[in-house]
């Protein structure tokens, strides 16, 4: 979800998504559990800022990232926050229908009672590359 607001070819916005991640690392220390992989899930608060060529937009995106994300060392329940940038090209077919391909880098911090020593960092980071396809409300 977004709103975005044009400038002759600049265009700023703001979006908002979250979504299920089949993130996650798997152990093989006996007695650590090592299947705590099936609740991992992300999303992201960002502003966007592009360039429009007739019909097509080029970008770069970035902002706040949070989610719940185990690396098989963790079993904590608590939300992580960090940030993400990215860029992507973002295509209208007609007035009110975009398609788009995005990629961003996601660095979210673990708490600090995870087992940080043994894992040997306390963030998670990862690359997303997606695909979208968007409905504009509005034409303005």
């Amino acid at each position: 979800m977004g709103y975005n607001y044009q400038i002759g070819s600049f265009v700023l916005g703001l979006e908002t998504d979250i979504q299920y991640a089949d993130i996650g690392g798997d152990t093989s220390i006996p007695g650590l559990d090592s299947d705590d992989n099936d609740d991992n899930w992300f999303g992201t608060v960002r502003a966007r800022v592009g360039y429009a060529f007739d019909r097509a937009l080029v970008y770069a995106t970035g902002g706040l990232a949070y989610g719940k994300i185990s690396n098989g060392f963790s079993n904590s329940d608590d939300t992580s926050v960090g940030w993400t940038l990215g860029a992507g090209v973002e295509y209208a077919f007609t007035d009110n229908l975009t398609a788009k391909v995005e990629g961003l880098y996601v660095n979210l911090e673990q708490d600090d009672d995870d087992l940080s020593v043994t894992a040997g960092s306390d963030e998670t980071e990862f690359s997303v590359i997606r695909a979208g396809l968007n409905y504009k409300f509005s034409t303005y």
